[in-house]
């Protein structure tokens, strides 16, 4: 088995090493990735995890830890490579879904663009010398720390069948009671049709890093588990399991994988966000199934007038809902929506 190279790092079979990926350049200075590569000494496939593209989403960055600290080359067929925190620069500054110094999302930002802001830049380097190298991709993502949400996990719909059936099996390896199919088009956002230029969401599917992937023939699949910006250990041991099913799934792992096959998909997703400034007031907590036109919150001014009375567009379940507060009329980077809400096949 010949040498395997993601960075800094190099690894021969039966080799486990961490190192650095760099993403971007400042002025004096990289901006660099840690990575982990464990090489078994057996042959297989090569999985790329990644966690931590929100810096604020611990659940995911705890349980990629996990796996740099306990799979060893002993154990696995094929090739490992773990990225802890893909967005350094986010982690460091706890900055809620933006990179601070361009204020962008990079959450579609993929393939990227070597010429493009430092989030661009950054979106480029992981997806050439970790997504491209890789036959198979994990991104673990959760709630940040405005963000309470029920588990869940999406994966793209490509029209490449041999490559959608295997994503729906990597989203099935997660202990989880909702799966996500998206194809191309953006989720319907109840928020101002014309919003300020630059505070509406990143609601597509569209340069997502597991959707770029998948239409590139590599099977992906990304989970939403966490919440709060907190690290809870049942909700990193779901990453944790979802990635090691994965991984006996893909025959990387002696075992069989354990597939939730009761989990049901969801479509149709709509954004609720506050049209009024004030305080934030939900009435239904999440994972509650609504009604349509069901009144799930209020914003309130700070002498207790009720400026806006929020309602559920659709019939669905909540799967996500911000939990800060002071709500800003219209989204923000930092505040892109109040309540995500969807239907349930």
């Amino acid at each position: 088995m010949s040498t395997f190279t993601v960075g800094s790092v190099t690894v021969g079979s039966g080799e486990k090493k961490n190192g650095e990926i760099v993403t971007a350049r400042r002025p004096f200075s990289n901006v660099c990735s840690p990575v982990t590569v464990v090489r078994g000494r057996e042959p297989g496939p090569v999985l790329a995890v990644l966690a931590g593209e929100h810096g604020c989403e611990y659940c995911g960055i705890s349980a990629a830890v996990r796996l740099c600290r306990e799979i060893g080359p002993e154990s696995i067929s094929g090739t490992l490579i773990v990225v802890p925190v893909v967005n350094v620069l986010s982690f460091e500054a706890r900055s809620l879904f933006v990179t601070p110094l361009d204020m962008v999302n990079i959450y579609t930002t993929y393939p990227g663009d070597s010429n493009g802001s430092i989030t661009h830049s950054m979106a480029k380097a992981i997806f050439d010398e970790v997504v491209l190298k890789a036959n198979y991709v994990i991104h673990l993502h959760g709630g940040d720390a405005n963000e309470g949400l029920v588990p869940f996990t999406y994966y793209a719909i490509t029209g490449n069948q041999e490559v959608d059936k295997v994503s729906e099996v990597m989203a099935r390896s997660f202990p989880v009671d909702y799966i996500y199919p998206m194809s191309e088009g953006r989720v319907k956002s109840e928020s101002l049709t014309a919003a300020p230029k630059g505070t509406a969401y990143t609601t597509s599917v569209e340069g997502t890093l597991y959707r770029e992937a998948a239409i590139r023939g590599i099977p992906a699949t990304m989970s939403e588990i966490g919440r709060d910006g907190k690290i809870e250990k049942e909700l990193v041991e779901k990453q944790f399991t979802g990635v090691t099913n994965v991984m006996r799934y893909l025959k990387m792992l002696e075992g069989k994988a354990e597939l939730r096959n009761s989990a049901r998909k969801l479509k149709n997703a709509v954004l609720v966000s506050a049209r009024k400034g004030g305080l934030f007031q939900p009435f239904v907590e999440v994972g509650a199934m609504l009604k349509k036109d069901q009144v799930i919150g209020e914003i309130v001014t700070l002498n207790g007038e009720v400026v806006e009375s929020l309602k559920s567009p659709i019939e669905g379940v909540l799967i996500c809902r911000v939990n800060y507060a002071a709500a800003d009329p219209n989204p923000l980077p930092s505040q892109p929506y109040l309540f995500y809400i969807t239907e349930v096949e």
